[in-house]
């Protein structure tokens, strides 16, 4: 159903947005052994683990598969409409269609342990991990990365890592810390990661 298709760094559910990296909840379908992403021809794969996950027939890139969960990238092909009729397809056969509508954007960032909450997944200016025990001073850059920031410029390309170009959102990108607006350098494609992830 439409509440067990969530964004995959914020666990938001319910609706899902141009190249956002979801979250797939469900049963009897994935295989029992996880099964993670895949790299065809320098684009990542639209099957993992004899999974894949339709959006009005369009597969979407495959991040992982596994018994009852599965994580892909909404294809941009979305973009503009009022919902998508999501099926999960296991080993041939399909699954029952979801119908979860299509917003703008679902923006989420990546938290440390995975679930959505609790520390970020952030990254202080030298590369190293931002904890209670190596915070960030002000004045200096901190780097997050999420996802579900919607149509990019240039258009997102479904399953292209990105190397060469950085799409950057079509909607604006603000960050608040602590109630205070900072200041965004960079809000754009996260070197080497699908099409779909933030940074």
């Amino acid at each position: 159903t439409a509440a067990g298709v969530a964004n995959a760094a914020s666990y938001v559910a319910g609706k899902v947005s141009p190249g956002e990296i979801i979250v797939i909840f469900g049963k009897d379908f994935g295989p029992a052994t996880l099964a993670g992403l895949q790299l065809t021809s320098g684009m990542v794969a639209t099957e993992t683990g004899e999974t894949r996950v339709l959006f009005d027939g369009v597969a979407g890139p495959m991040v992982y598969a596994s018994n009852g969960q599965v994580s892909c990238v909404v294809p941009y092909e979305a973009a503009g409409k009022v919902s998508t009729q999501i099926v999960v397809e296991y080993k041939k056969l399909k699954g029952a269609i979801a119908v979860v509508p299509v917003v703008e954007a679902v923006p989420g960032l990546f938290s440390l342990d995975s679930s959505g909450k609790g520390p970020g997944a952030f990254l202080n200016e030298d590369g190293t991990l931002n904890t209670a025990a190596n915070p960030l001073e002000r004045g200096r850059i901190a780097i997050f990365y999420g996802t579900g920031e919607g149509r990019t410029t240039p258009a997102g390309v479904n399953g292209l890592p990105a190397t060469t170009t950085f799409p950057k959102p079509v909607l604006p990108v603000t960050v608040t810390i602590g109630g205070k607006n900072a200041e965004v350098l960079y809000a754009g494609a996260a070197p080497y990661m699908v099409a779909g992830v933030i940074q």
